[in-house]
């Protein structure tokens, strides 16, 4: 697979502490796509041996506050500030809710584009060239964003998470001025219901049998 030879960024997601499987598979995927450095960014506490497993050098945390990542007007800005601190050629992300409606904020900050729910990215003429299926799957596309630092966000399970041997991941704190919009909303409280399963975007399968829906561990 030809390689780019400049830095990516990938924006990662903690649960409990721990680096998430996607992030994980976002990360691998950055790794086959560049000779250059791997670099993370966190919105909170990273789990810096985690990262420097699945070969992230560094791990950009900017400095909230007292303002909550589940904000996604915070989220933006924040991950905006690594951004222009880290010099990335393009950012990479976890296609799931949140990641899509990041991923078109950093896209209109930085004034370039988006592509989200890919399946899979490739480098193409020295350029990531994304592939996703759309139309209710009847249609396979590729899409290149041709100004700016392009914005990828990738589907869960589509990359097969792999190690490497990697010191932990070296903490870069970054501090961020944000806007009157960002600190218009405070989260006063969170509750976080456990879950039994794997979590639908998640799983490597699914079913659903009389309106009840099954996922399948990606393990």
């Amino acid at each position: 697979m030809p390689e780019l030879d400049r830095p990516l960024l990938v924006v990662v997601d903690h649960v409990d502490g721990a680096l998430t499987a996607p992030s994980a598979e976002v990360l691998t995927l950055a790794r086959s796509l560049t000779t250059g450095p791997v670099s993370a960014v966190a919105l909170e506490t990273p789990d810096t041996g985690a990262l420097g497993r699945y070969g992230a050098g560094t791990v950009y945390v900017p400095e909230l506050g007292d303002l909550s990542p589940t904000v996604s007007a915070v989220a933006a800005e924040a991950v905006l500030a690594a951004v222009r601190q880290a010099g990335p050629a393009a950012v990479l992300l976890v296609s799931s809710f949140a990641g899509k409606e990041l991923a078109a904020r950093l896209a209109v900050a930085l004034d370039s584009g988006a592509v989200v729910d890919a399946t899979g990215v490739t480098v193409d003429g020295g350029a990531l060239v994304a592939s996703k299926v759309v139309l209710q799957g009847t249609w396979e596309t590729t899409c290149e964003v041709t100004r700016g630092v392009p914005v990828i966000a990738v589907k869960p399970t589509v990359v097969e998470a792999t190690a490497v041997d990697g010191a932990e991941a070296e903490v870069v704190a970054v501090p961020v001025e944000f806007s009157a919009s960002a600190r218009a909303v405070r989260v006063l409280s969170r509750t976080e219901h456990p879950r039994g399963r794997a979590p639908l975007g998640e799983a490597r399968a699914s079913s659903s049998a009389g309106g009840v829906w099954r996922a399948t561990s990606p393990s």
